[in-house]
């Protein structure tokens, strides 16, 4: 979580990025409130194939003596807003969404036009930290506005991949953005199962 934070302030420092984050601590909690904090997940993209959301704390959380958990304060999200996941899963539930989030954009030329100040950003971070693309998500609000989320799920793909496989996903998650800026002010249609492959 610490790591998460870090990334996204750096981030805002040097690039003026978006996010919700307001404040970090860390608690003791206990096996009830793990328990309510399980019935409270909700992941999008797993409910829309069906899938049960998976847990946040598992068994190896629940046998230790006491868990720490880093409690983030943060902003609440626009709505209504449109999910942005650079994995497949995630773009399929975006496909769903697309066509009931244009109908709430306010403004399009004022959206366009701020969505591709966004986009400029994301390629310019994308050039100089590709390993951000890895699992990039966003929520996008009906003013054009991006904000980072989730932003620490690249770490651990990271230490998986070559430096060009990095560079291909960080190519391929920016393609796959401007797709989703051109469905939404052109509705051209998103090619997710023709993506480039990066081996």
């Amino acid at each position: 979580m610490k790591s998460a934070v870090d990334i996204l302030l750096d981030l805002e420092v040097k690039f003026g990025v978006n996010h919700f984050h307001k404040g970090l601590r860390e608690d003791i909690v206990s096996d009830e409130f793990k328990n309510f904090l399980n019935s409270l997940v909700f992941q999008p993209a797993r409910h829309s194939i069906g899938l049960p959301a998976a847990p946040v704390f598992v068994e190896k959380h629940k046998s230790a003596v006491e868990t720490h958990l880093a409690i983030e304060t943060v902003q609440v999200a626009p709505d209504p807003a449109l999910f942005f996941g650079e994995t497949n899963a995630n773009l399929l539930l975006l496909a769903k969404q697309l066509s009931a989030f244009r109908k709430e954009i306010p403004d399009m030329y004022a959206f366009t036009w701020m969505l591709r100040r966004h986009c400029r950003k994301l390629k310019d971070i994308f050039r100089v930290k590709p390993e951000l693309a890895l699992d990039f998500q966003a929520l996008l609000d009906t003013e054009g506005n991006l904000y980072w989320i989730d932003v620490d799920g690249h770490i651990n793909l990271s230490m998986k991949l070559r430096k060009d496989q990095i560079i291909c996903r960080a190519q391929r998650a920016l393609a796959t953005f401007k797709d989703v800026m051109l469905n939404l002010t052109e509705t051209k249609i998103i090619q997710i199962e023709y993506r480039q492959a990066c081996h």
